[in-house]
Order: C-alpha cells, then sequence, then structure tokens
C-alpha cells in the first residue's frame, strides 16, 4: 500500500489505534509504502496457507493479512487525517468520496480463484466490526 500526504509517523498511529501493524515501511517518492498486517485477532482475515516440507508432508500457516473491515477503517481514517491519495492492490483512491463509492465493489471481489471463489467479505472473522 502507498499513501501520499500524511506522515509516517501518523500512519503508524492510525494503524495502532485500530489494532493494525504497518510493517516494512519506507519512502518511496512523495508517498509512504508499507505492508499493512494485523497486531492481533480484531482484523484478521481467515485463511490458511498449504506448505510442503522437503521430506513431502505437509502443514498448514495462518494468513497474516487484513481482513476487508480493517482495510475499510485504515483508509477511512487515513483520509481523515489528510491522505490526500492511497493506493493498494485493490484501487487508487484521490479522496474519501471516491473509496467510499468502491466500497461495496471492493468486499464483493474475489480473492480466492477461478474454480474457488471467495469474497473478501466472506473471510472476515471480526464479524462487521
Amino acid at each position: 500500500m502507498k499513501v501520499w500526504g500524511v506522515d509516517h509517523t501518523d500512519l503508524r498511529s492510525i494503524a495502532r489505534d485500530l489494532g493494525l501493524v504497518v510493517y516494512n515501511g519506507r519512502p518511496e517518492g512523495r508517498a509512504y509504502a508499507f505492508r499493512l498486517v494485523p497486531s492481533g485477532l480484531k482484523y484478521q482475515r481467515k485463511g490458511q496457507q498449504l506448505y510442503t516440507r522437503k521430506d513431502g508432508t505437509t502443514y498448514r500457516k495462518r494468513i497474516k493479512a487484513v481482513c476487508y473491515h480493517g482495510f475499510r477503517d485504515f483508509i477511512k481514517t487515513t483520509f481523515d487525517r489528510g491522505a490526500t491519495r492511497v493506493q493498494s492492490t485493490w484501487g487508487d483512491w484521490s479522496g474519501l468520496t471516491e473509496f467510499e463509492r468502491d466500497l461495496s465493489e471492493l468486499a464483493h471481489r474475489n480473492v480466492g480463484s477461478m474454480v474457488e471463489p471467495v469474497e473478501m467479505i466472506e473471510l472476515c472473522e471480526c464479524e462487521g466490526i
């Protein structure tokens, strides 16, 4: 994710207040780029990743990703604090109005596969906090 118009200390403060963490943050031009991750279970996204060891045995690891509601709340708060633009893999918004217009489409975006589609909103464990 990249955010323009908000200082990195403010971004970390917003994330901390919401129970999130700004991970691997770095300046990138006039923006601040980072990965947003949950710090607890509040905005934890459902899901596990299957891994295979060299000996052929498999195990699952929990996906450390923010759910739809955490993503929504973080970006709304970021715009409230003066962000001029927010860019992520889900979109590029130049204001809160533009972001709110896309919220319904974001909630129902397929984050699964074509064979096993799953909407972003279905993976929330926070129950719409």
